[in-house]
């Protein structure tokens, strides 16, 4: 999580309207964070792949600005 808050605070230096917005735990062993901005999740997503070796999914939405990011640890 200290992860995820300093790369949010790195985002923030240089606009401030990217935040996380809400982070929850969907029971399964899985983190869900919402962020105000697609370029934060894709920010996310390079730092988590960085720190803990595992692989990355994007998803961008061609009709509106959303992007998932899907992050899965290496076993």
């Amino acid at each position: 999580m200290n992860l995820i808050k300093n790369e949010e605070a790195r985002a923030r230096a240089f606009n401030p309207l990217e935040r996380v917005m809400s982070v929850k735990e969907n029971g399964f062993g899985s983190v869900i964070i919402s962020t105000t901005n697609e370029k934060l999740a894709q920010r996310l997503g390079r730092a988590i792949k960085k720190a803990f070796h595992g692989e990355v999914a994007y998803h961008w939405s061609h009709d509106n600005k959303l992007a998932r990011v899907d992050c899965e640890r290496a076993a």
